[in-house]
């Protein structure tokens, strides 16, 4: 007899087969993905197109660098330059087009994707997983900022790996991940 692909653990719980929650996870960030790709190409638009995406561009045809004078204050407005590298070293690679520009936030948006369904699955189990993804993914405020030029994804991604750093006791990986928060915007 085939073994169900779905059944409750003797506490309650919803358990699904590893293999089988990974290619939903897949199907997810794909769905995501194709969801997001009439946006791509839009204009930048409120810090994106003042502070974020000129920044990125004229890091990556000065060279990718960390030092506070690798571009203009004009262009950074005082915050601080990982966000800008970290694009600037994209752009290099891949070009400084919105679409280039864009496709580096979702990048770093599925990189979040898969970092809570990893924790979520790790601490509890694959369906707790799958639902923490989607929950995230049908969120107006993560839809829209999943393509946008702005480091908030990224403060979120650092924030849970930190977190997730921190609960498993990891401290000097906890405190190299705060750091990189600092470094990417004053208030983290």
């Amino acid at each position: 007899m085939q073994e169900s692909v779905l059944r409750i653990s003797s506490t309650g719980r919803f358990l699904l087969k590893p293999p089988v929650a990974h290619f939903l996870f897949i199907i997810c960030c794909v769905g995501f993905v194709l969801a997001k790709l009439p946006y791509m190409q839009l204009p930048y638009y409120w810090d994106e197109a003042w502070v974020y995406a000129p920044a990125i561009q004229e890091m990556a045809a000065a060279g990718p660098s960390l030092a506070p004078d690798a571009i203009p204050a004009e262009l950074t407005r005082g915050h601080p330059l990982l966000f800008h590298f970290l694009g600037g070293l994209w752009a290099s690679l891949l070009g400084t087009s919105k679409l280039s520009l864009h496709s580096y936030a979702l990048c770093i948006s599925l990189l979040l994707l898969l970092s809570i369904y990893t924790i979520l699955s790790r601490r509890f189990n694959e369906v707790a997983g799958l639902l923490g993804v989607i929950l995230l993914c049908v969120q107006p405020l993560f839809f829209t900022l999943a393509v946008l030029v702005l480091p908030e994804v990224l403060l979120s991604l650092l924030m849970l790996l930190s977190l997730d750093a921190y609960a498993q006791q990891n401290l000097l990986l906890h405190f190299l991940l705060s750091d990189f928060r600092l470094h990417l915007i004053q208030t983290s």
